[in-house]
């Protein structure tokens, strides 16, 4: 998107919208090493009584953070809420967030393909020495009503409205779920009445080998049918598109380089990783065209998958904000908490920041995710106010957060 082109750092924060382009400075909650002998040095913020936080409904206590409310609801009392349903802010009243989940019509798209994977495993592994077992394999793959049974007992394991299987405490109460279907009888006495010529033993055997196959298969297919979707989703971009979010995956690196060194070695440590120190070409390399008309020697050069991470955020936004801008819509914490839900960027954050805990992950792809937004804000900004003095030449101009929040009211 061009509008990246027109961002200028010296633009008068003043005129940006609200939330959408602040940035908090402050450590997360989950932040192990805190700078206590810098902090007393600090100017106090003027507004800091003002700043959301996110009260745990269970247990009343506040967090600061949507990835520290996450990861505290989670691990403590084993719920996946948003956190922009319990934001304590004056203005706590916020749009809703599509959950980025697994639901009836895309798990129907993909277990028939899992499950026929599940089988070609069952009936090939060398360690499969009943007979009975591979020809209830050929049994379930030549009969269309038998897999309608499985896919909707299967569904009701792996969708649930307010899950997201890419959360690790989502995972575990389908694991939880999956348990119980294991120990279950009734999908074996309903099997057998289709296959009555094999005997429930044999039966209760394949079904146990289907469970535990079918988890990682069906992730497996999950993920790459996001991976297409993406790729297609990501051809709207232009080349040019794509070079600057190459140069703000550069400057993600510095900015929380800065900010990590006040308080935090451990994201900072993590943060050096994403750096590209190689000599290797790839295809991520042609899009550094305006890293190099920029560099002066200090710039930060992204690895492959902090690109691919950013240029998801930008695919992510582009379908959740859409022309024409509203001040209800560029909230931040709503579109903060819809990037954190969406499966490609869990997945990248996953590959980007392999072996650190479930608290530091989130931690850091909440920044890299508010940065984001942050910089892309001074290009919706920087276009929104151009459109205005156009239209608005002969008339007094009006704040541009004024103008967006009338016209958020009239709509």
């Amino acid at each position: 998107m061009s509008d990246f082109l027109s961002w200028d750092q010296d633009i008068d924060l003043d005129l940006l919208l609200g939330e959408y382009t602040k940035y908090d400075p402050e450590p997360s909650d989950s932040d192990e090493e805190c700078y206590n002998a810098k902090k007393k040095k600090l100017e106090p913020v003027p507004d800091a009584c003002n700043k959301p936080s996110y009260s745990c409904p269970v247990c009343k206590k506040t967090l600061k953070t949507i990835s520290g409310f996450r990861g505290h609801v989670q691990k403590q009392h084993g719920q996946n809420l948003r956190a922009t349903d319990h934001r304590t802010h004056a203005d706590s009243k916020l749009p809703s967030t599509v959950r980025d989940s697994l639901n009836e019509s895309s798990f129907a798209e993909i277990f028939p393909t899992a499950l026929q994977s599940s089988l070609s495993n069952i009936a090939n592994d060398p360690f499969t020495i009943n007979d009975s077992i591979t020809d209830i394999c050929k049994f379930v793959t030549n009969s269309a009503l038998v897999q309608d049974i499985l896919l909707k007992y299967f569904q009701h394991i792996f969708v649930v409205p307010t899950s997201n299987i890419s959360s690790s405490c989502d995972r575990e109460q389908m694991f939880r779920r999956l348990h119980i279907s294991r120990v279950n009888p009734e999908l074996t006495k309903t099997f057998h009445s289709y296959c009555p010529s094999h005997s429930l033993n044999s039966i209760n055997l394949f079904l146990q080998m289907v469970h535990e196959d079918i988890v990682g298969e069906i992730f497996k297919v999950q993920t790459m049918t996001a991976v297409q979707k993406s790729t297609t989703d990501q051809e709207k971009l232009t080349e040019n598109d794509q070079s600057i979010l190459y140069y703000i995956a550069g400057y993600t690196i510095r900015a929380l380089q800065k900010r990590y060194t006040r308080y935090s070695t451990k994201k900072l440590s993590v943060i050096n990783k994403f750096t590209d120190n190689s000599s290797c070409v790839n295809f991520v390399k042609r899009y550094d065209k305006w890293y190099k008309t920029q560099d002066r020697g200090g710039l930060q050069k992204p690895s492959d998958s902090l690109f691919l991470l950013i240029r998801e955020l930008e695919t992510v936004i582009r379908k959740t904000v859409q022309p024409s801008y509203s001040a209800s819509s560029l909230l931040i914490d709503p579109l903060k908490e819809a990037m954190m839900e969406a499966f490609m960027v869990k997945h990248y954050c996953d590959i980007l920041i392999q072996g650190e805990t479930a608290d530091i992950v989130s931690a850091i792809t909440e920044d890299i995710i508010h940065l984001f937004l942050t910089i892309r804000g001074f290009a919706v900004t920087r276009i929104e106010r151009n459109k205005l003095t156009k239209k608005e030449k002969s008339q007094p101009s009006s704040s541009l957060r004024q103008a967006l929040k009338e016209k958020s009211l009239n709509c």
